[in-house]
């Protein structure tokens, strides 16, 4: 019988239950004045920098930082304040001071002062943490813009952005009778194009549940359908059960016919299969020929 090498992904039927929590949302530093413009709106995607509204005709960003800012920064601001405010202007293009409050330090900060449009960014000596919105993640897709030109800044704390509904958890069970196999390096959840690794059949960590929550966040469905698979396909060859030879020492072959019409022996390791076949891996060669009944044609040979 003739069997041709392939590649197996082991691909199963999974269904995939999901749980909804709130999305990330910009909230207000201590501000003061009113809003007198507003840049997003729903469906917008916020990332590092962006603009999101102006107050007292000055422009707040988005401002993704390991913290808020909650106080003022100026020369005589602590090192670690001091370096923060650095990496918020390199991150944003502007000269900085790395550790220090440098020359490059005030320079860096005017110019971005001056891009927010507050008066007189020439003499600016001090950075006001109500310039910016703490970004808790690299994106967020709006939900609802909670302000309005017209109407005073909101309170410290209060929520100027929604962002989309996020998942919190997945849950993963088979889609039928057959188990699934034991979470693994060696597998991986697939939805759709999206894949992640099936570390566990509870999936709760944001970084890999990022992508399914935008994809689904329109619907928030409840359950999903996708499949557990293996991250690197398995190459080898699906052959009849019946042509797998296993010998009084217990090792196990296969015949392929020799060139003087003998029967040779092929070692290999079975590997799964369906019913009446038997994946088997071994130094088979491309579209060889096996013999589907060894236990009738070469009686009680050995493998090796």
């Amino acid at each position: 019988m003739p069997i041709a090498e392939e590649n197996f992904l082991d691909e199963q039927r999974a269904t995939i239950s999901l749980t909804w929590g709130d999305g990330d949302a910009l909230v207000a530093p201590a501000w003061n004045g009113m809003v007198t413009n507003v840049a997003v709106a729903p469906g917008a995607k916020i990332s590092h920098g962006a603009k999101v509204l102006r107050i007292d005709g000055v422009w707040r960003l988005a401002a993704r930082s390991s913290a808020p800012f909650f106080r003022p920064v100026s020369p005589e601001s602590g090192k670690e304040e001091t370096r923060a405010l650095n990496m918020l202007l390199d991150s944003l293009g502007y000269a900085n001071g790395g550790d220090l409050w440098t020359w490059d330090t005030t320079l860096g900060l005017r110019r971005l002062a001056a891009s927010l449009g507050v008066p007189d960014a020439y003499a600016v000596a001090t950075f006001d943490p109500g310039w910016v919105l703490w970004l808790p993640s690299d994106e967020l897709i709006v939900s609802e813009v909670l302000v309005a030109p017209g109407r005073a800044a909101p309170p410290m704390g209060e929520k100027v952005i929604a962002g989309v509904p996020r998942i919190s958890a997945l849950n993963v069970v088979s889609a039928d009778d057959a188990p699934l196999p034991d979470p693994s390096a060696e597998w991986e959840i697939a939805i759709d194009d999206l894949t992640m690794p099936y570390e566990s059949a509870r999936i709760a960590r944001p970084d890999r549940l990022g992508e399914v929550s935008k994809r689904f966040a329109a619907a928030r469905p409840e359950h999903i359908s996708g499949s557990v698979r293996r991250a690197q396909p398995v190459t080898g060859w699906q052959v009849p059960s019946s042509a797998v030879f296993v010998d009084e020492a217990g090792e196990v072959c296969v015949f392929r016919p020799g060139q003087d019409g003998e029967w040779v022996a092929i070692d290999v390791v079975a590997n799964g299969g369906t019913v009446g076949e038997v994946r088997v891996v071994g130094a088979l060669e491309p579209d060889v020929r096996v013999l589907v009944n060894p236990g009738d044609v070469v009686g009680d040979t050995r493998c090796r």
